[in-house]
């Protein structure tokens, strides 16, 4: 953490000590009542968001629209560690294929948020050039979100 702070310069620096000052004089303890509360009758407001997250690449893997293997940080600390292969992400749980069967089944648990990162790797696979493949595949993930009625959340 250190390093990044570093990485921000001074600007970091009083943004780290305003938070730090700031988290230690609030007490953020939420003590429930369970013996009081109705689990039955429990209520949120409307505007309230259930939904999940993820990262893109924990689910998308290295995969991209070309069908061609991303470079990253992470495939470098693969390569560099020497990850065996059966152990490397890949496709990883292949959301960038299957982003429909996902998004229904957010839809079939009652889900209404969608928090989720997209690949930059993937957007801009070399500095300057950007992939409209791969624009065009998050465009259709949100919009396949927004027809469930979920809110994406970038």
């Amino acid at each position: 953490m250190h390093s990044i702070f570093l990485q921000a310069g001074r600007d970091g620096w009083f943004l780290f000590l305003l938070c730090s000052f700031f988290f230690q004089n609030q007490s953020y303890e939420l003590k429930w009542e369970w013996q009081t509360i109705d689990l039955h009758d429990l209520s949120f407001p409307a505007p309230f968001l259930w939904g999940c997250g993820d990262s893109a690449w924990q689910t998308e893997g290295t995969e991209t629209a070309a069908e061609k293997t991303i470079e990253n940080s992470w495939t470098l600390f693969e390569q560099a560690h020497d990850i065996p292969l059966h152990n490397r992400v890949g496709t990883a749980c292949n959301r960038w294929q299957k982003y429909p069967e996902d998004i229904q089944l957010l839809k079939e648990l009652g889900m209404n948020a969608y928090r989720f990162s997209v690949e930059w790797a993937k957007i801009e696979p070399e500095e300057g050039i950007f992939d409209k493949a791969a624009l065009d595949h998050y465009a259709a993930m949100i919009d396949e979100m927004i027809s469930k009625g979920i809110t994406p959340l970038i």
